[in-house]
């Protein structure tokens, strides 16, 4: 429980001025790449025990296929910023310096 309101007080304070408080969202980035790796992790070893991929089930199942699209939509951008400070997305206009933009 605390991971996830501190979490989301850094999530409020990365959001509310993304260009000074870009630090804050690194701690935020970090719990949803655990969060989703820890989801792959839970998935897999269900999978191992006889529980079914989940190819065409649908999307509010939770089994291994959902797991790793999740894993790809959601985790490899947030460890991307995590240790680059950006995603590779269009999202990260928001975060460039103000110079860098007037040029």
């Amino acid at each position: 429980m605390y991971v996830i309101c501190m979490t989301l007080v850094f999530a409020t304070i990365g959001l509310a001025n993304p260009r000074r408080f870009a630090w804050a969202l690194r701690p935020v980035a970090a719990v949803i790449f655990i969060g989703y790796s820890a989801y792959v992790a839970i998935e897999f070893v269900g999978w191992l025990r006889g529980e079914p991929l989940g190819f065409g089930q649908p999307r509010s199942d939770s089994n291994l296929f959902n797991a790793i699209c999740g894993f790809f939509v959601f985790a490899v951008p947030a460890l991307m910023y995590l240790f680059y400070g950006r995603t590779g997305r269009v999202v990260d206009t928001l975060l460039q310096e103000k110079s860098k933009l007037d040029s």
